[in-house]
């Protein structure tokens, strides 16, 4: 269980988070939304343990992230951003088995096990014909993919995706919400920052809203997504209808 209690960040004296109180339950799929600036990656961040808070713990499974090593904090998170860079120009499996250097260290190279183990995530994921293919090969929603499969082989109890879906075309937006919330059923501990509503409202269990770095709303996403909510925060009308029985939200 991820336990935040007041937990306030700021970059040189101007607040970027303000007094967050948040737990976030074991084997669900959480969703972040909020405006660009209102403090979603910088949440991350402090979860990941990259950045330090000003104020405030975060407690994972009742220790502080902040009395945690390196070492520990990597056997207990994945971080799946946005995107990856193929400027290296690596092999997909080799990005894969990236994820098991911290399990390495610098000089043992992998083995029969890690090679089962990347192994069953790019089959879990349906993604072996990338296994021998170049980053500048492959398109961004397949480089995507690569990036869970890294997390699936390090098999952390908890997963943070930074808006995995953004620069992903519709088809591959599906397919990783689809992904994230078999992972939580799976019994990980899924957390994603997104900018689409919709996406929070049918997939996850639970949603934060964040504004200007407070806390606006948490809890279950059927209750947490409703037109009054998301009007407030978007500063726009947003209206919801039912169509054989579903809710679809619409500007």
């Amino acid at each position: 269980m991820i336990e935040i209690r007041d937990l306030t960040f700021s970059y040189h004296k101007e607040n970027v988070l303000n007094s967050i109180d948040l737990t976030i339950e074991d084997g669900k799929l959480t969703a972040i939304m909020g405006e660009n600036g209102s403090g979603k990656t910088t949440l991350i961040k402090n979860l990941l343990g990259s950045l330090s808070p000003k104020m405030g713990n975060i407690l994972i499974d009742g220790d502080d992230i902040g009395d945690l090593n390196d070492k520990k904090r990597s056997s207990l998170f994945s971080y799946i951003p946005q995107s990856i860079d193929g400027v290296f120009n690596f092999y997909a499996m080799d990005v894969v088995l990236f994820g098991l250097a911290g399990e390495l260290g610098l000089i043992k190279t992998p083995g029969k096990e890690e090679l089962i183990r990347a192994d069953q995530a790019f089959d879990r994921l349906g993604i072996n014909h990338l296994k021998y293919r170049k980053l500048s090969e492959i398109s961004g929603g397949e480089r995507q993919m690569i990036l869970i499969a890294r997390s699936l082989v390090r098999d952390t109890p908890y997963i943070i995706m930074d808006e995995p879906t953004s620069s992903l075309d519709y088809r591959n937006q599906l397919n990783v919400m689809e992904i994230a919330k078999n992972l939580s059923k799976d019994g990980k501990t899924v957390i994603l920052s997104t900018h689409n509503p919709s996406f929070a409202l049918f997939y996850t269990d639970n949603t934060i809203i964040l504004k200007d770095g407070m806390i606006y709303k948490s809890g279950k996403s059927s209750e947490v997504i409703n037109e009054e909510n998301l009007s407030f925060v978007f500063d726009r009308d947003i209206n919801f209808a039912t169509v054989d029985g579903k809710k679809i939200i619409y500007p």
